[in-house]
């Protein structure tokens, strides 16, 4: 029998608990740096543009994907929800995991009364052993378009 999955959004008691997923696909985050950025981002009462972290865990409340969020104004969507750092790692089922994220992130649209999503990517990813290819064909089976560029640059001086 397959197990199912279930989103659940990050608790303060619980942001301990998904550093071994964060550390399996990012290496070089301390514990300390996770959880200087988990905190700030667990949902405190009903906000109006409320931000998270959303995880999908297993009956046994093992974490294994997850993604930060917030609800967003914009100019041409009125509300629209950003969806960063997503980490799937490449295991056994993660098509299940993705499905499972993907649905997180449509009932969070809807709940939050969104018109749109953008998913910011990066490279985690990639850094999870997941393929570019897997990534972008399951984006485009979930209703994904890819829209616009996205730059990065790293200010030297100012990295910690």
């Amino acid at each position: 029998m397959e197990e199912k999955l279930q989103p659940r959004l990050l608790t303060r008691e619980s942001v301990v608990q998904a550093f071994p997923l964060v550390c399996n696909v990012l290496p070089q985050v301390t514990l300390k740096q996770w959880v200087g950025f988990a905190r700030p981002h667990i949902m405190v009462g009903w906000q109006t543009m409320p931000r998270g972290l959303m995880t999908v865990q297993n009956d046994d409340g093992y974490i294994l994907g997850l993604f930060s969020f917030e609800v967003r104004g914009d100019l041409t969507e009125t509300r629209i929800l950003w969806v960063n750092n997503i980490i799937v790692p490449n295991i056994p089922g993660r098509d299940v995991v993705w499905a499972t994220l993907v649905g997180a992130i449509d009932g969070l649209a809807k709940t939050n009364r969104c018109h749109a999503v953008r998913a910011g990517l990066a490279d985690t990813l990639v850094r999870a052993g997941s393929d570019r290819r897997w990534v972008t064909t399951s984006l485009e089976e979930a209703g994904y378009s890819f829209d616009g560029v996205q730059g990065f640059r790293r200010l030297e001086a100012e990295r910690r």
